[in-house]
């Protein structure tokens, strides 16, 4: 789930805090701390409830967990080519080169290339 119990027990002391000011104005100190203690739990079963919500929102449609990692595009780039090429006697250096911004001419022929190939398979 996301976030923590801390989250919630903090939005709960901070409701706590609101109403137990609120209500001490008016009434006498055990009257604001019962008030005070049920907006503590009021709050932290909304804080528990909008996690939940959190939690529930950000699972893909297989029931994972989506997790932002801390990793750029360019180093997933790069360890899904190393791991795919591990097999292959291909040099990394090259294709890392290679996947810098094509101009139009050599797209093109990198197009017939691959269609090349791809009929080759089948």
């Amino acid at each position: 789930m996301a976030g923590s119990v801390l989250i919630n027990a903090v939005f709960g002391f901070l409701g706590f805090i609101v109403v137990f000011i609120s209500a001490y104005t008016n009434n006498s100190f055990m009257t604001s701390m019962i008030r005070g203690f049920v907006a503590f739990v009021s709050f932290f079963l909304i804080a528990y409830l909008f996690r939940w919500m959190f939690h529930f929102i950000m699972r893909d449609s297989k029931g994972h967990t989506i997790q932002k990692t801390e990793t750029s595009k360019r180093e997933v780039d790069d360890d899904i080519t190393s791991q795919l090429l591990q097999n292959e006697n291909i040099d990394l250096e090259k294709i890392k080169r290679s996947i810098d911004p094509l101009s139009e001419e050599e797209a093109i022929i990198a197009a017939r290339y691959i269609k090349e190939m791809l009929n080759q398979k089948e």
